[in-house]
């Protein structure tokens, strides 16, 4: 999708959902594109297929949960930014280790660092009942996943 605008990203992806690929990514991204245009309500939506489409999505779990902040609906953001975080965790230890190493571990909980530092800071809001006036900002959502390797 690099390279491509909002408009023909917003095409691919809805052809790549036409095919049957019904994967939380797609989801996520054309709910990323609906912030960029100010559709909070129709983001969360997607965001809520993404939920769907693959409950161990960390990504689209946060995403959700910021989205659910910033339409004021802070017991669902709660639930869900907490429920991220914890699958995190879980997903960190449930990577096997490959012998004397863990790197998988390592690369994984640099990757979602970013996802849980979000997390936690929209909950730091939630228990000081801030309501924030404007819109959400674009870089707190995270379109996908970038796991470097070397």
């Amino acid at each position: 999708l690099v390279g491509l605008d909002r408009k023909d990203k917003r095409y691919f992806v809805l052809e790549v959902l036409a095919l049957g690929f019904d994967w939380s990514p797609v989801w996520n991204n054309l709910a990323v594109i609906q912030v960029h245009r100010h559709e909070y309500s129709a983001a969360r939506r997607l965001l809520a297929h993404a939920v769907a489409a693959n409950a161990r999505d960390v990504v689209a779990l946060t995403n959700y949960g910021v989205m659910s902040y910033h339409l004021s609906d802070f017991a669902e953001a709660r639930r869900t930014l907490e429920e991220a975080r914890r699958l995190r965790v879980r997903l960190i230890d449930s990577i096997p280790t490959s012998g004397r190493g863990t790197w998988e571990e390592e690369q994984y909980a640099r990757a979602t660092q970013p996802l849980d530092e979000t997390a936690r800071r929209y909950l730091a809001r939630i228990d000081s009942a801030t309501l924030s006036d404007g819109p959400p900002p674009a870089d707190d959502l995270v379109a996908d996943l970038h796991i470097n390797q070397l």
